[in-house]
């Protein structure tokens, strides 16, 4: 015990309370030393680290053999994978750093090492005190290297066996993606569904999100468009920079939604519910990007008459937004590419007005650019 405790503490003073690289000491340097160096700084202090381990390793192998069967065993068991995974996480570092299959191999062999210690020590201490930890570990480890069907089946005995668990909610989280991979989508719901009862989890919002996909992928476009409203909810409060990028995510991903049900011939998802049902959202500025989303998929799957009714509805109501003439941009784009003139002068007249209104758009420095080529473009077919 003396000797890991020594290991551990040379490891610490080094690298850090979570034997991580020194990245944060690091970060500083970036400006001044550049990039690259800081990576290859990064690379070394792994190298250092791994090499620390491996030492630390060949100790605790000797003590779980030496103390094998007694109440210590399981405590060194614990300890030895703690090493073995970290170890692991060091080698795939360096090996991507490296781009090098050797250490990749070296990675996956560190791995399965891990995976054949949590195994002793889960079939050797079935009550051992730490062993929902022990089985997420070993969950994790074998997730990692694909070995999903091994993973699920210790991820359903974690989450049967101990329900409470705080390693619980990221099993499920992991049980729902292997689902959702299998396109086995309602049991990727079934499963997120158990996280979802935790909004004091950090894995709420994200599996608010996937229930939303889920959702859509059954064709469920009501139930998915609920889940996003839940998720952007979610993210109403907050401010920093992730937080908003994983908001508006959702919120355009929810064009996406509508558009299934637009494809679907649901009424309630008819055209001309779209800004409607996307102001419900509360999506503040996204909403112009949404519009402009949305007359993006109506000009992909040649939905005419949508998107000439979707632009009429956007001057009129949101005429004020930037996106507004992006909106405009697209549908003018869309009837040049089947050289239909008279609808094309028709949204050049629709710029001008827009254009009286809202000049300072920076948009229509490039719609100018348009216009005028196309112009020159018809002269050139009348001369001929």
């Amino acid at each position: 015990v003396e000797i890991v405790r020594r290991e551990r503490d040379v490891l610490r003073a080094g690298l850090g309370e979570d034997l991580q690289p020194l990245g944060a000491r690091l970060a500083h340097r970036v400006d001044r030393l550049g990039l690259r160096h800081v990576h290859d700084q990064h690379r070394r202090v792994d190298q250092a680290a791994l090499i620390a381990q491996q030492d630390a390793m060949g100790k605790l192998r000797k003590m779980t053999a030496k103390y094998r069967g007694s109440a210590q065993e399981p405590v060194f068991l614990a300890r030895l994978a703690e090493f073995e995974l970290q170890s692991a996480s060091m080698l795939f570092r360096i090996a991507h750093g490296k781009n090098s299959a050797r250490e990749l191999q070296a990675y996956n062999t560190r791995m399965k090492e891990a995976i054949a210690t949590l195994s002793r020590l889960i079939d050797s201490y079935p009550s051992y005190s730490e062993l929902a930890q022990v089985l997420f570990q070993r969950g994790k480890a074998r997730e990692e290297i694909e070995q999903k069907k091994e993973a699920t089946q210790d991820y359903l005995r974690l989450t049967k066996q101990f329900p409470a668990a705080p390693e619980t909610l990221p099993a499920y989280m992991s049980l729902a993606a292997f689902s959702a991979e299998a396109n086995q989508h309602q049991l990727a719901i079934k499963y997120l569904e158990h996280v979802e009862t935790h909004p004091e989890s950090p894995y709420y919002p994200f599996a608010l999100y996937k229930l939303a996909w889920s959702h859509y992928n059954l064709k469920e476009i009501a139930p998915a468009l609920r889940y996003a409203a839940k998720h952007v909810g979610f993210y109403g409060n907050k401010s920093s920079s992730a937080d908003l990028a994983f908001r508006e995510n959702m919120l355009l991903d929810s064009t996406v939604f509508f558009f299934d049900g637009l494809e679907q011939g649901k009424p309630e998802f008819a055209i001309q519910e779209a800004l409607t049902l996307y102001r419900t959202l509360n999506p503040g500025d996204v909403l112009g990007r949404m519009a402009s989303k949305t007359a993006k998929l109506l000009r992909s799957h040649s939905r005419d008459r949508e998107l000439i009714s979707f632009k009429e509805q956007v001057l009129k109501e949101e005429g004020n937004r930037p996106e507004a003439l992006d909106v405009l941009t697209i549908t003018y784009e869309h009837h040049e590419n089947h050289r239909r003139f008279k609808e094309m002068i028709e949204i050049a007249e629709d710029m001008v007005r827009l254009y009286g209104l809202h000049p300072q758009y920076e948009g229509f420095v490039s719609a100018r650019k348009r216009l005028l080529g196309t112009a020159e473009k018809l002269q050139g077919l009348v001369v001929k």
